[in-house]
């Protein structure tokens, strides 16, 4: 489809000074006269001439030296809307291909039509979206012209002969949105910036993303929707299914299964979508086959209402992220629902959707606005993106944008903005460098440089390193993890030496994804450095250290330094230490010299230390509120279970009376709480000396000092004399 916009020239501006220009219009002054009704039968032809209105043709887009013109295209259509509310849609007209701008308009359409009356032409058709743009003009079948392009013209019928509607005056369409063209530069050194995705709002939200023009009897979707309870959790859990992202679903196993959500207030239900899984082509039995949807006024009302159900149905195909639409047997008004779901088609226990919404049947003709932020996502990182921009706003306005690249923003505001419908600018923005990342808006693996806080909740399975020598802080971080095999990497990645500060008041969860690698990796031959006051929560997503090191020796981790915080090191599964070595794997030397510190390994891994047939070189620990809780076998500070034919050790014990107190638990069957652990058949377990307050209790051969009873105490607990 060819798309419209006006005969401009470009404007070359600094940052969003926007010329105010006046929109085109051609509304024609017409006397008013009785309406008198026509042709019982409600059908009719009609033909009108549809130009531009201004000196140059524009429709369909090309260049014109600096002039943007456009064409018809054979296959353009328009609707035509009364004017009155009251009235559903009457039909359609086509165009005849032009390459001039005018063309001529001809279709059937059905209704009560009069002399005088006013019809709304709107192009194309009846549904303006401005999401998923890719910022390109004159280019692939995500160009403006061919996706974003809308324009709206206003007759008044001049004669109804022999069911022939003829107008007044030529439709003269005029264009909907500015098309504005923003070259991004950075502020500091005006440097290109290669933007991943630009966002742009403005302070009014009248920035529209849809506009839908609904006839009688058309479906109206509501959106905005709570996930109170359901089954299944995390990262395809029930809240996924009414989160209005359709590149995630609802997959759980272990039926039946059910989803509560509510809206924000009650709403008109005729009916409800449910969308597939992006995976059902290959999994169609996970498709539900019986179910029911209820709904309820008030929250603490007793008993639900059934709006629909469903039993044995199998109209929900082998096809991916399709929707299909059911109408309600039991319409209502309700604000809470419950979609309960008793048997999918046959794949075992496993259930899954991708989306729902409930729609109402529109009673009348109606326009229904969605405003918010304009996501330009292009298909490679550009300094250069063109974006069809509508704003309801009356007047001026300031814009914000935001460019994210790697996970880095750059951002600007600029107020007393005015871009018009129907012109075309093009813009030098001129955005500083922001130094807090934002996981949220984060969409792609990323490298935080030094310097930088990270924040938010990361959403998606993407790569968060460090750069080599950065300092970074956490500011609230959430990095849940997938914990899954197509993800191989931990919570946080560091390249070389990194410094990690915690910042005060803040709460931060750190887990790995795949089950190999640990919550937080520190590099090989590098340092890890953990300090600042605020909390954090780090577990691998199975045999990997909670901080530290992997499974193996390929995901070995340098020294750890740990000066300050709350932190609670574990591991998800089994062999893995809280702080140190994971499952066969290798550790530099630990550092305690602050904080309060909680670890747990896993089964056959210490606290602190090593994990299973793991090494883990020396510990020292000079100040901080220390618990060590090993797995079985395992000690609490120190080395982890070796199993059969294999080898585990750790190096030199050192704990001072800096120490506010430590507390270390052996695991079951092992033999200290503070040293080497078990050794299984034709394994080694080896570990250097054992000093606790200058005392040697173990000289890495024996025990010394009463050793040989002290360090298997279990819990043993050193809090040294004040």
């Amino acid at each position: 489809m060819k798309k419209y916009i006006t005969d401009i020239k470009a404007l070359a501006a600094l940052l969003m000074a926007g010329a105010a220009m006046t929109a085109c219009s051609s509304d024609d002054n017409i006397a008013n006269e009785t309406q008198l009704p026509v042709n019982p039968t409600g059908k009719y032809t009609m033909t009108v001439n549809a130009t531009k209105g201004e000196v140059a043709p524009t429709r369909g887009l090309y260049f014109d030296n600096t002039a943007l013109k456009v064409k018809w295209a054979a296959t353009d259509q328009v609707s035509v809307f009364p004017a009155a509310s009251n009235s559903t849609l009457f039909g359609t007209l086509t165009a005849t291909e032009s390459e001039t701008g005018t063309t001529t308009l001809t279709g059937n359409l059905t209704g009560s039509v009069h002399v005088n009356d006013n019809l709304n032409l709107l192009f194309p058709r009846g549904e303006w979206d401005y999401t998923g743009q890719k910022g390109i003009l004159l280019s692939d079948e995500n160009s403006i012209e061919k996706k974003y392009d809308y324009a709206k013209a206003d007759v008044t019928v001049a004669a109804i002969d022999n069911s022939h509607i003829t107008t007044t005056a030529n439709a003269n369409f005029a264009s909907q949105q500015a098309i504005v063209k923003f070259i991004l530069k950075d502020k500091a050194n005006n440097a290109d910036i290669n933007a991943d995705k630009l966002t742009i709002s403005a302070a009014s939200n009248k920035l529209v993303t849809k506009k839908t023009l609904v006839g009688i009897g058309d479906k109206i979707y509501h959106s905005g929707y709570t996930a109170d309870d359901g089954t299944g959790t995390g990262g395809e859990g029930y809240a996924k299914l009414v989160d209005g992202d359709l590149g995630t679903k609802w997959c759980a196993d272990n039926g039946p299964w059910f989803i509560e959500f509510h809206t924000a207030s009650p709403i008109k239900v005729d009916g409800y979508m449910l969308r597939t899984g992006g995976d059902t082509d290959t999994n169609p039995g996970r498709n539900p086959k019986s179910w029911v949807l209820k709904g309820k006024a008030n929250i603490g009302d007793a008993t639900w209402t059934t709006i629909d159900s469903k039993t044995d149905n199998t109209e929900m195909g082998a096809y991916s992220n399709k929707e299909y639409d059911f109408t309600a047997t039991n319409p209502g008004t309700y604000q809470y629902f419950r979609l309960d779901i008793t048997a999918n088609q046959g794949n075992g226990g496993h259930m899954q959707l991708s989306e729902m919404k409930l729609f109402t049947k529109a009673t009348e003709a109606t326009e229904i606005n969605a405003y918010g932020p304009i996501v330009v996502t292009p298909s490679s990182a550009t300094n250069a993106l063109t974006v069809a921009l509508r704003n309801e706003n009356a007047g001026a306005d300031t814009y914000n944008l935001t460019a994210v690249v790697d996970g880095i923003a750059y951002t600007l505001g600029q107020p007393s903005v005015t871009f018009d419908n129907g012109k075309y600018y093009e813009i030098t923005a001129k955005l500083t460098k922001q130094t807090t990342i934002d996981l949220s808006t984060v969409t792609t693996d990323i490298t935080v440089p030094d310097g930088f806080t990270l924040t938010g909740t990361l959403d998606g399975a993407h790569k968060i390193s460090i750069a080599d020598g950065a300092t970074v802080t956490l500011d609230n971080v959430t990095i849940e993890g997938i914990h899954s095999d197509w993800f191989q990497y931990a919570g946080i990645t560091c390249e070389g030496d990194a410094t990690i500060i915690l910042k005060e008041g803040t709460t931060n969860t750190v887990n790995g994804f795949d089950g190999a690698f640990p919550g937080i990796q520190g590099a090989a031959g590098k340092t890890l450095t953990i300090t600042g006051t605020g909390s954090l929560n780090a577990a691998s997503g199975g045999n990997g250290a909670g901080i530290g090191s992997g499974r193996g020796s390929e995901r070995a981790c340098g020294n750890i330094i740990i000066s300050g915080g709350t932190i609670t090191a574990t591991t998800a599964g089994s062999y893995g230490a809280g702080i140190g070595s994971g499952d066969n794997g290798v550790c530099g030397t630990i550092t305690i010299s602050g904080g309060t510190i909680t670890a747990t390994g896993g089964f056959k891994a210490a606290g602190i230390g090593g994990g299973e047939s793991s090494s883990c070189d020396n510990i020292t620990i000079t100040g901080g509120t220390i618990t060590a809780t090993g797995g079985d076998y395992a000690a609490g500070i120190g080395s982890g279970c070796a199993v059969e034919n294999k080898s585990a050790s750790c190096g030199t014990i050192t704990i001072t009376d800096g120490v506010t107190s430590v507390t270390a638990t052996k695991g079951d069957h092992a033999p200290n709480s503070i040293g080497k652990g078990t050794a299984e058949n034709n394994a080694t377990n080896t570990c250097g000396s054992v000093t606790i307050d200058g005392t040697i209790f173990w000289d890495g051969s024996a025990y010394k000092n009463g050793g040989g009873t002290y360090l298997p105490t279990s819990p043993l607990v050193y809090s040294p004399a004040p």
